[in-house]
């Protein structure tokens, strides 16, 4: 956006009739309705800029109705954030709504505000699965962690590539075993917005992985006295084993960015 001084101005102009050359109506008849203005909202909207490029004039404004997923609290989020309020970056959010605002920020194009709400839907601490011992069958354990993949894939279909760094940190935390289902696996096999989800599982794996061989030839160096046995890790020494994990480096991901803009 502008300077703070600039946003200010702006925000005086939110949902005020005066020059305002959109009425947007959010939720249907009985939902909220906002007075914007085009030449504020289209230039940081991409989803503005064709929905009012696509709509005629009705008298001195383009009446715009919105789906009814679109939510007025959300929708609220999004548009105080065109006219320069970021109130959303210093007020406590809940799990949900900033999950909500993220979905939003992202089909709007509003790419500030994607990503301030990714990186509070990030700092959510992801919770603890019980112990195994405490479930009374399989299936507890797999509806526990099914639901803990419903959030975390929720946020990454509102992530790009760009956020691999956020979302490495993230991972680390919230994956600590193979919780993969058959369902999303198939999922991530059909369904070609999964590939950020999809890459971020193979990379943590292959660090656990990795992890776990430094582990063993740890170990069997210290039960033999001597070198592990070659067969099993003819090509991994203990350094190489136990130095970075990470499949791609940053470096690696803005040279991709660079070649594919």
């Amino acid at each position: 956006m502008g300077t703070p001084k600039t946003e200010a101005g702006l925000l005086k102009l939110f949902n005020n009739r005066e020059f305002a050359d959109i009425l947007a109506k959010v939720n249907g008849k009985n939902g909220k309705s906002y007075f914007l203005h085009q030449a504020i909202v289209c230039p940081n909207s991409n989803y503005f800029a064709q929905l009012c490029g696509a709509t005629a004039m009705t008298g001195n404004a383009k009446m715009l109705t919105f789906p009814e997923d679109v939510r007025p609290e959300t929708f609220d989020v999004v548009v105080r954030w065109i006219y320069g309020d970021r109130s959303f970056l210093e007020n406590p959010q809940s799990k949900s709504h900033s999950l909500m605002v993220l979905t939003l920020a992202k089909r709007f194009g509003v790419e500030e505000l994607r990503v301030a709400a990714l990186k509070k839907c990030l700092e959510f601490p992801q919770e603890k699965a019980k112990p195994n011992t405490e479930y009374q069958n399989g299936s507890d354990e797999f509806e526990y962690e099914s639901g803990k993949l419903e959030y975390i894939r929720a946020v990454c279909a509102g992530g790009s590539i760009q956020d691999w760094a956020h979302f490495r940190g993230f991972f680390d935390k919230a994956i600590q075993k193979a919780i993969i289902s058959p369902g999303l696996l198939l999922d991530i096999a059909n369904h070609s917005d999964l590939g950020l989800l999809a890459a971020l599982f193979i990379e943590r794996y292959n660090n656990i992985l990795r992890f776990y061989i430094c582990d063993c030839y740890q170990k069997s160096q210290e039960d033999s006295g001597g070198s592990p046995d070659g067969r099993l890790f003819p090509k991994i020494s203990h350094k190489e084993g136990c130095k970075s994990t990470a499949i791609l480096q940053d470096e690696d991901i803005s040279k991709y960015l660079g070649r594919t803009s």
